[in-house]
């Protein structure tokens, strides 16, 4: 409510009023009156109250944490906003694969929250991860709206969650095994995948030859 010095600030009609918009001010009603003056010399004054929305900036308090995971977890990332009064919060969630250099909009991954139901932390899962997702980036890119898509649109500058990296652990290697395989005196079992990581632990089944014709047919 303004005080009698800044009633007596405020110009006559006609004249403009200017009004310094601060993130503090996030949510006002500015009481204001008018004054009416008759033909016949009455004088009413009239109070009314004009509501003034501003687009505060989100500030990030919790940033989205790091993850590892096996191949097929579910991992979420989320990021925790200070408990403000936004108008229309819009975020979108981005990756990037090549460190942050260039990022690209998750297609399902924004959204929007409004008085009707404030979300202040926003997040990503994804369901199942696979290998090849390892060593991606994430963040979340977050506005604050009069969610209007036209002309009239007002938004805050985008803010910028740092990002998380996501460390996905391969599945464990299962050996596979076929024909033996033999030297001049030993014959065994080995892992027949060329990218086994243990080939030489997956040896089994070796035992020494014991032939019965020149052909090397082991018994």
């Amino acid at each position: 409510m303004p005080t009698e010095e800044e009633w007596a600030a405020i110009p006559p009609a006609g004249e403009s009023y200017p009004i310094t918009i601060t993130d503090e001010m996030d949510y006002q009603s500015v009481c204001f009156h008018v004054t009416l003056t008759y033909p016949d010399n009455t004088v009413k004054t009239v109070t009314g109250y004009w509501r003034l929305n501003v687009c505060v900036t989100p500030v990030v308090t919790e940033q989205p944490q790091s993850v590892s995971a096996a191949a097929g977890d579910s991992v979420t990332f989320s990021a925790k906003l200070i408990d403000q009064y936004l108008n229309t919060l819009e975020y979108q969630w981005q990756s990037s694969t090549d460190g942050g250099q260039n990022w690209t909009d998750i297609e399902g991954a924004g959204g929007k929250s409004t008085a009707d139901f404030w979300n202040y932390t926003p997040s990503y899962t994804i369901p199942s991860v696979t290998a090849a997702q390892s060593g991606q980036l994430f963040r979340c890119v977050l506005w604050n709206t009069n969610n209007h898509t036209g002309s009239d649109r007002v938004s805050t500058p985008p803010v910028y969650s740092e990002p998380a990296t996501l460390t996905v652990t391969p599945p464990a290697h299962e050996h596979r095994y076929g024909d033996w395989s033999k030297d001049g005196t030993n014959h065994w079992h080995e892992c027949t995948d060329a990218a086994c990581p243990n080939q030489s632990e997956s040896i089994k089944d070796k035992e020494t030859h014991v032939y019965d014709d020149d052909a090397d047919t082991i018994l």
